[in-house]
């Protein structure tokens, strides 16, 4: 009879082990996923500081930098560009 007890804890604890090691894998696991997607956005937001500094280092003039900016703003919220007038 001591056999079959035997027998039964031991599979209880191989399965209470198998649930906890299971549980501490599905906990680390978001937590990496959380520590990735942390790091994906960190990431964006210094490629879009890098691409400012960048546009402004290579602009001829700072006034030339502020236009372009300008321009962008307002293709983004979707108003039609001005038609320029030459006169001559």
């Amino acid at each position: 009879m001591s056999e079959w007890l035997y027998l039964t804890l031991f599979i209880l604890s191989v399965g209470g082990l198998s649930f906890v090691l299971w549980a501490q894998d599905r906990y680390w696991g978001n937590k990496v996923s959380e520590l990735e997607e942390n790091r994906r956005y960190e990431r964006q937001e210094w490629y879009e500081e890098r691409k400012q500094l960048l546009d402004r280092i290579q602009a001829p003039t700072f006034q030339d930098y502020k236009q372009a900016e300008i321009r962008m703003a307002k293709v983004e919220k979707g108003e039609p560009p001005k038609q320029a007038i030459h006169l001559e």
